[in-house]
């Protein structure tokens, strides 16, 4: 299993305009805060690394930016080309990310992957 935080839209384009707000609207106060929580500036892992530096784009996992159309693909060819046997996904508005993801995308990958145990999505 990985993590993965799913950023869809109508389009790439407004995908991308999404993934910026969420960029630009950081919060370092409560980045900090997490960051310490994890023992990530009190110690040497607080120096800049990979997970600090994927931290401040305020995306703290792997993510997906695009249309449904193209995050469907991207998954696709996730579950294609490694031993993944699922995935915890994330969403910047579970209001409106979770009923796109399963009238839009989990269909999809039910029918592409019967063999795979989708049923707890």
């Amino acid at each position: 299993y990985t993590m993965m935080t799913l950023v869809m839209e109508e389009t790439d384009e407004a995908a991308q305009k999404a993934e910026q707000y969420y960029t630009e609207g950081l919060d370092e106060g409560a980045l900090k805060g997490m960051l310490r929580a994890y023992g990530f500036l009190d110690s040497e892992m607080g120096k800049e690394n990979a997970f600090v530096a994927s931290a401040r784009s305020s995306f703290m996992t792997t993510r997906s930016v695009g249309s449904v159309e193209r995050v469907a693909e991207r998954l696709e060819s996730l579950f294609e080309t490694t031993d993944l046997d699922g995935l915890m996904l994330i969403f910047p508005d579970y209001l409106e990310g979770i009923p796109m993801f399963t009238s839009e995308i989990l269909p999809r990958l039910r029918a592409r992957f019967p063999e795979k145990d989708l049923t707890n999505a």
